[in-house]
């Protein structure tokens, strides 16, 4: 009776094509020995100069054996004990094998005959183990967590084999790869991994997984806009600007820090009423790492370009002075000026160009007086004027002469005389007005023939400006000094009257 037995394993590891399979055949005739157990140990190999050690266990069933004998064709020679044993013995044959390089199995192949005429049919293949990956490590403990930006890391990295790994950058616009070493180029989160390569049968490609936060130590950059300038607005001694989109800002962060613009420590939020002068703005800025630029500015000036605006007074009037021909008057503080810059100018009050410092004698007539102004930016309003007009209001005043007397003239009865110079008049004007004389309301205009007696002569006189004076008036008195002279008739004769004696004559 022929007895066949067939013993197959396998090994397996989940990663790996690696197996372990052992095939026994017995074939024997009734009461055979058949194999009871086969190792091989390790079940795997792992590498050159590893012992593996092989061992089959045979049981003799109901024969006895004598003697054992095992013949190779391939592999190590197995070496079986006891070699002889009696009915339901067990015999144990073990081999060894040493790995050399470049094994991926090693294979026992033979026969093992016992003196019973049975044997065994050894066909035996042990293969390399799963390969073991080839990871890297870190040498020196914990990669580094953290790096700044623009830095390098050097990694000091393993690799079961020995063998170098290498090193690839998974986020190029945050780190490189150079060798082992990572250039931090940007900021975020650095991802890279570390490959080992499969260096033999026995190590697979492994990898190892880097993550570093590059952190931003870079400075935002503030480009500041150039030199500002404004004219003041309309009424007013400031100019309304809003500034706070002028400039730029970069950083290597890729976003866009906001701008902090401010005067004097106060930041502005829009517009802003620039005073009249240069006023300097600064201009900050902080990114998201909290890394500040450097603090640029740049001035707004702001000028006025507004004139002044002179307010005249009205047409001023007065009387001369008692006893002048002018009128003193101040007129320096009349009128206005208003300006934008918030300070009121100086008013340059003048006649002809000539400036008045302070009251001033106005002649008779009209006098134009100008007035101009600039503010402190030299801008000058536009010239105006007003007339100060001055009235003689005072009237002349005239000296009459005492009373006058004469003589007839020879042989008449009156008295030739001029008086029409006699007395004076005088005036605030300067100008001496002319005295009409006058007798009874007719004007003389020279030699006079005062009549015997008294007669009175009116003096009137009125200055350029129509003022009368106060009327005088004096006495011409003519007396008769001169005797009669009588001229005598010649004799006269008559008869008397009828009757009578007498004439009657009347002689008168």
């Amino acid at each position: 009776m022929n007895f066949s037995m067939s013993i197959i394993q396998s090994f397996w590891r989940v990663s790996q094509l690696a197996a372990l399979w052992v095939v026994f055949i017995f074939c024997a005739p009734a009461q055979a020995q058949y194999i009871t157990s086969q190792t091989a140990s390790p079940s795997n190999f792992s590498g050159s100069g590893q012992t593996i050690t092989f061992t089959v266990a045979i049981n003799t069933h109901n024969s006895a054996v004598t003697a054992v004998s095992v013949s190779n064709s391939v592999g190590p020679m197995l070496s079986c004990s006891p070699t002889s044993t009696g009915l339901n013995s067990t015999i144990t044959c073990t081999g060894t094998y040493i790995t050399t390089a470049g094994d991926t199995t090693v294979t026992a192949a033979g026969t093992i005959t016992l003196t019973t005429g049975s044997s065994v049919t050894l066909n035996y293949h042990v293969s390399a183990a799963d390969p073991t990956p080839n990871t890297p490590s870190f040498s020196s403990g914990s990669a580094p967590t953290t790096a700044a930006e623009g830095s390098s890391v050097t990694l000091a990295l393993v690799t079961p084999s020995g063998m170098t790994p290498s090193l690839a950058s998974n986020t190029s616009s945050v780190c490189t790869a150079s060798g082992l070493t990572l250039n931090m180029v940007g900021v975020g989160t650095c991802n890279a991994v570390a490959t080992g390569p499969a260096s033999s049968p026995f190590y697979t490609e492994g990898t190892l997984n880097i993550s570093i936060s590059v952190t931003d130590t870079e400075s935002p950059v503030i480009t500041p806009p150039g030199a500002q300038s404004a004219s003041t607005d309309t009424g007013v001694n400031t100019a309304m600007l809003d500034v706070t989109s002028l400039g730029s800002v970069t950083d290597n962060s890729g976003t866009t820090p906001a701008i902090t613009y401010a005067i004097g420590g106060t930041p502005l939020a829009g517009a802003y009423a620039f005073p009249i002068g240069v006023t300097t703005v600064t201009m900050d800025a902080s990114d998201g790492a909290g890394n500040a630029a450097v603090q640029q500015s740049f001035t707004v000036t702001v000028t006025d370009g507004e004139v002044p605006v002179i307010t005249a007074p009205g047409p001023q009037s007065a009387s001369t002075d008692a006893g002048a021909n002018t009128a003193t008057l101040d007129v320096t503080s009349l009128g206005s000026v208003t300006d934008n810059s918030g300070t009121t100018p100086a008013i340059t009050y003048a006649i002809s160009g000539t400036p008045l410092s302070g009251a001033y004698a106005f002649p008779l007539g009209v006098t134009t007086v100008t007035m101009d102004a600039s503010d402190g930016a030299g801008n000058a309003a536009v010239q105006q004027s007003f007339t100060v007009t001055v009235t003689d209001g005072e009237v002349p005043v005239i000296t009459a002469p005492g009373p006058q007397s004469a003589s007839t003239d020879a042989g008449a009865n009156t008295a030739t005389l001029d008086v029409t110079s006699l007395g004076s008049v005088t005036d605030n004007s300067g100008t001496t007005p002319a005295i009409t004389y006058a007798i009874s309301g007719t004007p003389l205009s020279g030699a006079y023939a005062f009549p015997l007696g008294v007669t009175t002569v009116t003096m009137d006189a009125s200055d350029g400006a129509g003022n009368a004076a106060v009327q005088q008036s004096f006495t011409v008195t003519v007396t008769d000094g001169e005797v009669p002279v009588i001229t005598a008739p010649g004799p006269q004769s008559a008869s008397t009257d009828a009757g009578a004696n007498t004439a009657t004559l009347d002689v008168t």
